[in-house]
């Protein structure tokens, strides 16, 4: 069986939408934080743990998630860093107590961190040549942009309608 190479636009695809669900993740859950705090029965004190339980934790590993990548493969820690990433939004989305949901947010956040400073090395070694690069480098950061603006309209959509559980149900 002969493996076959995805077009180099196809595998941008699949790193533009890992950085979205990250980043539309952050800021839907932001516009649910009200919602959270009453369906969860969140003292005041807790609130802020909703954020920086993800936050702490993505920006904390983020040098390791990529250095993890240089020494075992970027592909085989992006991949990993997905699924870790999706299994914890699943585990947010069945959380009833803040000490669960807080430590799923956490694990969420390795789980971004795994997959963003992979998904930059893996451009810089599929684009080569300097104006493709740039260009790909160009549409991976708008994608996160995108991803934030969008994450707001979704999080309230789903706030409003579904509930706001379903912005983890959308990350799996």
């Amino acid at each position: 069986m002969v493996a076959t190479k995805a077009p180099k636009w196809m595998i941008l695809i699949v790193f533009c939408l890992a950085q979205f669900l990250d980043v539309a993740n952050l800021s839907a859950v932001n516009i649910a934080l009200p919602k959270i705090k009453a369906e969860l029965h969140l003292t005041e004190a807790e609130v802020p743990w909703v954020i920086n339980a993800f936050t702490l934790t993505f920006g904390t590993f983020l040098l390791i998630g990529g250095k993890l990548g240089d020494k075992y493969g970027h592909k085989a820690l992006f991949l990993a860093g997905l699924a870790w990433f999706s299994i914890w939004s699943l585990v947010c989305g069945f959380a009833d107590g803040v000490i669960l949901f807080c430590i799923a947010r956490a694990m969420q956040g390795l789980g971004a961190a795994a997959t963003i400073p992979n998904a930059l090395a893996l451009i810089q070694f599929t684009y080569t040549e300097e104006n493709e690069k740039s260009r790909a480098l160009s549409v991976f950061s708008s994608s996160g942009a995108l991803g934030f603006g969008i994450g707001l309209v979704l999080g309230g959509v789903f706030v409003a309608t579904i509930g706001w559980k379903y912005i983890f149900y959308m990350q799996v």
